[in-house]
């Protein structure tokens, strides 16, 4: 039977892949940030650097959000909460993440998942805004990984 603990480092392996691949987004994209308006109109490579970095910031935050955040009770042996703002409210307890900040890691998600073709401005001050919060859900990710791996140990 697998014990909880080899569940927990099971998730952890599999969300240090998604974090991989959005360092790699990251390592592409920083360097062009800020963008300007002629860029995101003219410039195809950064149009499918964006793409991916959109793609693989989502799915990192996902894989926190409802995966990994979960995690951490699994191994503290803690019921599950029925509302995420619970969730999110243990997690602030133990010093993982600011309730507030990851809400505007959720609302750059959020805005990451819609195209604004017609408001360049908009992308451009979005993608600025999610390469700096892509940083600090690193961070997060790091203090929660640390955190899982400490108490999954056998």
């Amino acid at each position: 039977m697998i014990t909880d603990q080899e569940i927990a480092r099971g998730l952890v392996d599999v969300t240090d892949r998604a974090v991989r691949a959005l360092r790699v987004s990251l390592d592409h994209l920083a360097p062009r940030v800020p963008v300007s308006c002629d860029d995101l109109a003219a410039d195809e490579r950064l149009t499918m650097d964006i793409d991916a970095f959109a793609i693989r910031f989502t799915r990192l935050q996902d894989m926190i959000g409802k995966h990994i955040f979960r995690t951490v009770l699994l191994v503290d042996e803690v019921r599950y909460p029925d509302k995420s703002a619970e969730l999110l409210a243990m997690m602030e307890e133990r010093q993982l993440v600011s309730v507030e900040r990851w809400m505007l890691i959720r609302r750059a998600r959020n805005g990451l998942t819609h195209d604004y073709p017609n408001d360049l401005a908009k992308s451009a001050l979005l993608l600025s805004d999610s390469v700096t919060l892509a940083q600090e859900m690193l961070a997060v990710y790091d203090r929660v990984r640390g955190y899982i791996l400490a108490r999954a140990r056998d």
